[in-house]
C-alpha cells in the first residue's frame, strides 16, 4: 500500500463529509445522546475494520466518539484510510447521525 500525495488527500477529503486532517491523520468526531449508543457505534466500527483489515484509533468520551485513521505501517494516509472513512460515513448515514 502506498501513501497518498497531499493533492490526492485534498481531493479525497473534499468528497468526505465530516472529516478533516489533524496531526497527519484523518479525523472525525461523532456526538451521541448517551455512552451506551457511543459504545455501540464503536462496536459497529470494529466490524467494518475487521472486514476491510484496517483499524483506526478510536476513543470514547462518554457520549462522543473520536476516530483517527492513518496507515501506521506506511507512516501516513493511504487509500485504506479513506476507505474506512467512507464506510464509517455510510454507517453514520444509516444511523441518521
Amino acid at each position: 500500500m502506498t501513501l497518498l500525495e497531499e493533492e490526492a488527500i485534498k481531493l479525497e477529503l473534499a468528497r468526505l463529509k465530516g472529516w478533516k486532517i489533524r496531526e497527519g491523520k484523518l479525523y472525525r468526531e461523532v456526538q451521541f445522546g448517551s455512552f451506551k449508543v457511543a459504545l455501540r457505534f464503536m462496536k459497529d466500527i470494529e466490524i467494518i475494520a475487521e472486514r476491510i483489515n484496517h483499524h483506526p484509533d478510536i476513543c470514547v468520551y462518554y457520549d462522543r466518539v473520536v476516530i483517527e485513521s492513518v496507515t501506521h505501517d506506511e507512516g501516513g494516509i493511504s487509500e485504506k484510510d479513506f476507505e474506512i472513512a467512507h464506510e464509517i460515513n455510510a454507517l453514520t448515514d444509516r444511523l441518521k447521525i
